[in-house]
């Protein structure tokens, strides 16, 4: 019987990707999914992510939620989502340790982080850098702050149970949604801006929140934005169904990853991603202290 090759190949990724870990307070769920084009046509999906965290010169744990969007148009866009996210990841990973401070100012710096990063592949390549083409959006987790950086479509949104503000018929608190950072649009049709642009700094969006009511975050790149999203001729209007679905799950004691899996496998089965495209979402759910969770 031949040996069978089993090198790995980075350059093609996998179907389907689906992704837990705990990092107290905050519970982190990840899924990613190629997208029936790319299926089709057998070529690699575009979009990556990458979720890492180190410890602050003070001893307190920071988590980091990292993804790109490859832009479909440049022929080399899966390394440069690629690429960008691991570029992030060990910038704010080096950086953060050796006494960086978390905030907006350490985004914007792993975000040229991740320009140069493609600059110098594109030149080792022998190949202009616009053929790397990617989105990129970071979300940043610190104690009780929050902090997020986007360029291109992919985009955040952040969530919180108000007490103030009930459900009439049941008086439950009433779960709100809302934009948290999402860049600017290029304003042409099928056209995204990159993390390549030689301008790429004027081209981010930057927010922050130290809510301690904020719960949930998610990041998404645009073939994603229907898990939270609901496109209608007005515009995306937010649509709770399986944001809450995906919690109510959570909040059981007994829940595992199987169980987390096979929510998010019911939704990319039941629910069409935006254009067949690919679709990437991270979650950050912070969880119950064990007092509040008895």
């Amino acid at each position: 019987m031949a040996r069978m090759d089993i090198t790995p190949r980075y350059d093609f990724a996998c179907m389907q990707r689906i992704q837990t870990a705990m990092r107290p307070p905050w519970l982190i769920v990840c899924f990613g999914q190629q997208g029936v084009r790319h299926y089709k046509e057998n070529q690699a999906c575009e979009d990556n992510f990458v979720v890492g965290g180190c410890d602050d010169a003070a001893g307190t744990h920071v988590t980091w939620l990292v993804l790109a969007d490859g832009i479909s148009n440049c022929s080399h866009s899966q390394w440069g989502s690629r690429e960008a996210c691991h570029a992030v990841n060990a910038y704010l990973g080096r950086e953060i340790s050796r006494g960086a401070k978390p905030g907006l100012d350490v985004l914007t710096q792993a975000m040229g982080a991740a320009h140069t990063t493609l600059a110098d592949l594109a030149a080792r390549m022998n190949r202009s850098l616009d053929e790397f083409g990617t989105t990129l959006a970071i979300g940043l987790l610190h104690g009780q702050s929050i902090y997020a950086a986007t360029i291109g479509d992919s985009s955040a949104a952040i969530s919180m149970v108000s007490e103030a503000v009930t459900d009439a018929p049941s008086g439950d608190p009433t779960r709100s949604y809302a934009p948290f950072c999402t860049a600017k649009p290029s304003g042409k049709d099928n056209y995204s801006y990159s993390v390549t642009e030689p301008t790429w700094i004027d081209m981010i969006a930057r927010a922050e929140t130290h809510n301690l009511d904020v719960d949930l975050v998610m990041l998404a790149t645009d073939g994603g934005h229907n898990f939270f999203l609901d496109p209608t001729p007005e515009g995306h209007v937010f649509d709770p169904a399986y944001p809450e679905y995906l919690l109510g799950k959570l909040r059981n004691p007994k829940v595992g990853p199987l169980l987390i899996g096979n929510v998010l496998s019911f939704f990319m089965k039941e629910v069409k991603a935006e254009h067949d495209d690919d679709r990437t979402v991270l979650i950050a759910v912070r969880y119950p202290e064990p007092e509040e969770a008895a």
